[in-house]
């Protein structure tokens, strides 16, 4: 159990420290919590790895490294005999099913949300820094979308005049390179 623990949550760690040292910015999260949610979904997939790694540690320790034996179903029964090793089988498939993929999957599920909300946060304000990147159709768009979120307190006439007028200037007052979001 500990084995799989350690694999997801020390992705989840090297991530937040990357966030928090670098002071990071909605963009870097999002780009950062992408990438964890992609890595946790291969590691679904792992579990044959990881349970030989779980059995390999166990074993070095002198601890017993098997599942409990369930209670046999009556199909299980007509399947296979009575053997200790579809017995065992058995339990792992459990494990992988009940506990390993819960575990995952719950996690997985956390971090989608976040990653949905931070997301949602970026489509609303990037175009505020990426202008350069983007076309004037795509500036105008975005204008509108983000006016009509907040249309007490911006006008959209104004902000896309603004916005087109700034991409244009922005060459000679800041150099080539864009603003990032702070």
């Amino acid at each position: 159990m500990s084995a799989l623990w350690s694999k997801v949550l020390v992705p989840i760690d090297q991530r937040n420290q990357v966030i928090q040292a670098r002071e990071a910015t909605i963009d870097v999260e999002v780009s950062n919590l992408r990438s964890l949610i992609e890595e946790l979904k291969e590691l679904r997939s792992q579990w044959p790895m990881i349970l030989n790694e779980s059995k390999l540690v166990a074993n070095s320790l002198n601890i017993l490294a098997e599942f409990p034996k369930n209670c046999k179903s009556r199909r299980d029964v007509e399947e296979s005999g009575d053997e200790a090793d579809e017995i065992e089988s058995r339990g792992a498939r459990a494990f992988k099913r009940d506990v390993f993929h819960t575990i995952v999957d719950s996690v997985i599920s956390g971090l989608t949300t976040r990653f949905d909300a931070a997301n949602h946060i970026y489509q609303t304000f990037s175009f505020l820094w990426e202008y350069l990147i983007l076309s004037e159709e795509e500036i105008l768009q975005a204008c509108g979308i983000f006016a009509s979120k907040y249309e007490v307190d911006i006008c959209l006439d104004g902000l896309r005049e603004e916005m087109i007028r700034i991409r244009s200037i922005h060459k000679a007052n800041f150099g080539e390179k864009s603003l990032n979001p702070l």
